[in-house]
C-alpha cells in the first residue's frame, strides 16, 4: 500500500465496500424501499387510530369520573340538608322546652312569692 492509499483507508475504512459512484438500484432494493414507505404510512395511520381511541377512552373515563363526583356531591348535599333539618327541629324543640321550663319556674316563683307574703 502506498502512503495515499493508507491515508484514504484511515479516513474511510469502508471505502472498498461501497463506491462513490451511484449504482443502479436492484429490484429487491426498490421493492424494499416501497414496502418500507408503505409500512411507515401504515404505522402512522395505526398510531393515529390508537391515539383517537385512547383519547376517546380517556374522555369517557373523565366524564364518568365527573358524573360520579357530581353524584357524590349531590348525596353529600342531601345529607347536609337532612342533618341541618334535624338540627333545626331539635333546636326548636329545645327552645320550646326551655321556654316552658322558664315559664313554669316563673309561675312557681310567683306562687311561692305570693304564698310567702300571705303566710308571713
Amino acid at each position: 500500500m502506498s502512503q495515499s492509499t493508507q491515508n484514504m483507508d484511515l479516513q474511510d475504512p469502508f471505502a472498498d465496500i461501497y463506491s462513490t459512484q451511484s449504482t443502479p438500484k436492484s429490484v429487491s432494493f426498490r421493492l424494499g424501499e416501497k414496502l418500507g414507505r408503505f409500512f411507515l404510512v401504515f404505522k402512522g395511520k395505526i398510531n393515529q387510530q390508537y391515539q383517537a381511541v385512547t383519547k376517546g377512552i380517556h374522555h369517557q373515563v373523565e366524564a364518568e369520573a365527573e358524573m360520579e363526583r357530581l353524584a357524590q356531591e349531590q348525596w353529600l348535599q342531601e345529607q347536609v340538608e337532612y342533618i341541618s333539618a334535624q338540627y333545626h327541629s331539635q333546636l326548636k324543640r329545645l327552645q320550646y322546652r326551655y321556654a316552658f321550663i322558664s315559664f313554669m319556674t316563673l309561675l312557681i316563683g310567683v306562687v311561692c312569692g305570693v304564698a310567702a307574703m300571705i303566710y308571713f
